[in-house]
């Protein structure tokens, strides 16, 4: 007859120690198989022990490998079947921004521009233009001259003297005097001859290469936009090269 677990009465196996359906330690090695158990000594003025309940014997189930082939055990198998699966959690709600506060549209008024202050409260004033001297009643209106090339002119005033000074005389609406310079000295509107207060007056017009008055001993560069009266027996140098001179009136 072969030993039993006092646990789990299930049969032991010869020589071992632990039970192979519970695991739990036996308490001694049992005897051989055949061999007849000694029974315990107990003392005679001791009270007889009670009978040990019997134990329910546990059923092991089956435990599946972890990762074989996707096996899951039958208590698992059993909890899950017939259960629906779950539903997809609802998406969270994204709260919508608040409303800012709406523009206020300008109102008419401070839609105007500002006044502006007037301009000549904002400029200084120019200066009043420098007024002529009033031609005399007798005031020479034509100089005779003699061209450094020997020919003789007479120029009424007002007239704009120089190698091409057709254009600036027609926007001037005055004469237009056009002489020969080889040198090419002289500029297209060289000077202007004007009336003076009792006389003529020569008016450099910004020409490239200056304008002078030689009277004497004394040579006097002309201003541009600046009148020089002129006096018989001037010398009026318009350029480097060329020159006239001033023989009446």
């Amino acid at each position: 007859m072969s030993a039993r677990c006092q646990f789990c009465d299930e049969e032991l196996r010869p020589n071992s120690m632990f039970c192979a359906n519970c695991g739990q330690l036996v308490a001694s090695v049992p005897p051989p198989f055949g061999a007849p158990a000694a029974a315990p000594h107990a003392p005679t003025d001791a009270p007889p022990a009670a009978a040990a309940p019997a134990k329910k014997k546990r059923r092991i189930g089956r435990v599946p490998l972890p990762g074989a082939f996707g096996a899951r055990s039958d208590d698992a198998a059993d909890a899950t079947a017939g259960q629906s699966p779950a539903a997809p959690p609802a998406p969270r709600a994204t709260p919508s921004p608040a409303p800012g506060p709406q523009p206020t549209p300008p109102s008419p008024q401070s839609a105007a521009p500002p006044a502006t202050a007037p301009q000549a409260a904002r400029e200084p004033a120019a200066p009043p233009p420098a007024t002529a001297p009033p031609v005399a009643a007798n005031a020479p209106t034509t100089v005779h001259v003699k061209l450094s090339t020997g020919r003789t002119l007479a120029i009424g005033a007002p007239a704009i003297v120089g190698r091409n000074p057709g254009t600036a005389a027609a926007d001037a609406r005055i004469a237009a005097v056009q002489i020969d310079d080889p040198s090419r000295s002289v500029s297209r509107a060289h000077v202007r001859i004007e009336q003076a207060a009792t006389t003529l007056a020569v008016v450099d017009l910004g020409s490239a290469n200056g304008t002078e008055v030689e009277r004497g001993d004394r040579t006097t560069p002309l201003v541009t936009g600046r009148a020089v009266p002129l006096a018989v027996g001037d010398r009026v140098w318009m350029g480097a090269d060329f020159y006239f001179d001033v023989i009446g009136f």
